[in-house]
């Protein structure tokens, strides 16, 4: 009995701590935290990023920008679970990250990078549901990105989803893997810093059997961000 009693009180003390952490941040320190995440694919940032993302909710549930956050910690936390094999915890984070990326676009429908977001969104179902989910989600997710790069036309994330979605979309559902490419060397183009543009545009060349284009552009997003393990991952397979 005492043992559980240690570690009921350790649990209790943990959430505790989360929830300090949560009620005394900021939302520029979330923000820095989901950026640590999005960068080294580590959970704990982005479990912290979510935690205070969902407290200043609470202070504000019409915020825009907080519920855009939100959906990104996670689709973050989603993209830890799918680098660790599960598919399934993956695909509910995903589909509670669509509620608040849908809400963010009503309550506030100039904002880029929420339809850029929601449009990503809708693309990740499609990957990780499979089937004919396409057919549901391609409309929504080719609609939510001529949103975001008609309200901000140098959108390097906007470019690369869009890229992600024309290459990994089958054709009967409006892919295609040519334009997908030139989509994410767009984003390259506008953003040379941005790794997971590179991960991708790797990906996708080796969809056209272009092994030695496709590790020339792996090795150069790994110099761009040495943390990345999804294209550590792509290098060794």
């Amino acid at each position: 009995m005492k043992k559980y009693r240690i570690v009921f009180g350790f649990l209790c003390i943990s959430a505790f701590l989360v929830a300090g952490i949560a009620g005394a941040s900021t939302l520029e320190e979330g923000e820095k935290l989901l950026a640590e995440g999005f960068r080294t694919f580590q959970k704990e940032p982005l479990v912290k990023a979510r935690a205070i993302f969902e407290e200043k909710l609470k202070e504000k549930e019409n915020d825009f920008k907080v519920l855009y956050l939100l959906a990104r910690s996670l689709n973050g936390l989603a993209y830890v679970e799918e680098l660790n094999g599960n598919k399934e915890a993956a695909l509910n984070l995903v589909e509670e990250a669509v509620k608040y990326g849908e809400d963010s676009v009503n309550y506030e429908g100039n904002f880029s990078d929420s339809h850029r977001v929601l449009a990503t969104l809708y693309g990740r179902l499609i990957a990780l549901k499979g089937g004919s989910s396409g057919a549901i989600y391609a409309p929504m997710n080719e609609q939510q990105f001529q949103e975001a790069l008609g309200l901000d036309p140098k959108n390097a994330k906007a470019y690369l989803e869009l890229g992600i979605a024309r290459a990994f979309t089958p054709p009967q559902w409006g892919g295609d893997i040519d334009e997908g490419i030139q989509a994410m060397e767009k984003a390259i183009s506008i953003d040379p810093d941005f790794d997971m543009a590179y991960y991708y545009l790797g990906r996708s060349l080796l969809m056209k059997k272009d092994k030695a284009g496709a590790k020339e552009i792996l090795q150069k997003g790994l110099k761009v961000n040495p943390h990345n393990a999804f294209i550590k991952k792509a290098l060794e397979e």
